[in-house]
């Protein structure tokens, strides 16, 4: 079995245009993306029309998508959401077409956890403690389970790490990296009990992305700047 994992979209168009050719290539049995189209970045509603040419895809909820489904029963964004992230979940409640209530009714059906029916991989945006939430970092203390394959997105960083006989797999992020390079997403062959695992990274067009967001004002200039490590 081969499976192709990504993560953390984060609305970045510009880096999911250039992913989603090379997720296609690899000709996965299984395509899963590990939750958060939403937040930081503009244009989460074009990337879910690509995301859905996707065959065989797994999608599951992240926490900024859900945080977008609070807002929409909400009808508001908390100011102290904006400050801290930006006002593209502000934009995204306020966009009232038709594809935004398809959009809306495709992220209401996303669950926070997938387990896959034979039992060899779970799935979360964070982790077991807590789906949506909970972060496990390259160098976190890693929880107990008695399952083989456990798959993890939300630090934006990419890690492969094993604690007793579970494989925790992060494939970074492809909207915003955080470990000081390219965006990145992973592949993982399973066969019986031997695995491969490789990290793809590339390039994109940031240039581009820096211009948009400066079309903006009163960005919080970390939208820039975690760009720029």
């Amino acid at each position: 079995m081969k499976i192709c994992l990504f993560s953390d979209i984060h609305g970045n168009r510009y880096a999911f245009t250039v992913a989603l050719p090379q997720i296609k290539k690899i000709c996965a049995d299984i395509n899963i993306f590990l939750g958060d189209i939403c937040g930081y970045y503009f244009e989460p509603i074009t990337i879910w029309r690509d995301l859905l040419s996707l065959p065989n895809l797994i999608a599951i909820l992240g926490n900024h998508d859900n945080f977008f489904l609070e807002c929409i029963k909400n009808n508001s964004v908390p100011e102290s959401y904006t400050q801290k992230y930006g006002p593209a979940l502000k934009f995204l409640i306020q966009n009232n077409s038709a594809e935004q209530k398809e959009f809306l009714q495709w992220i209401r059906q996303l669950k926070p956890h997938y387990t896959d029916p034979d039992g060899l991989f779970s799935c979360y945006h964070g982790g077991p403690a807590s789906a949506s939430s909970e972060y496990l970092y390259p160098d976190s203390p890693l929880p107990k389970t008695k399952e083989r394959y456990i798959f993890t997105g939300h630090t934006h960083y990419p890690m492969l790490r094993t604690n007793g006989e579970t494989i925790f797999c992060n494939p970074g992020s492809i909207g915003q990296p955080r470990q000081g390079g390219n965006p990145t997403f992973a592949t993982l062959e399973i066969d019986g009990s031997h695995y491969e695992w490789e990290l793809h990274q590339f390039s994109y067009d940031k240039a581009s992305l820096l211009s948009s967001l400066a079309a903006h004002i009163n960005l919080p200039p970390y939208l820039s700047n975690i760009l720029q490590r």
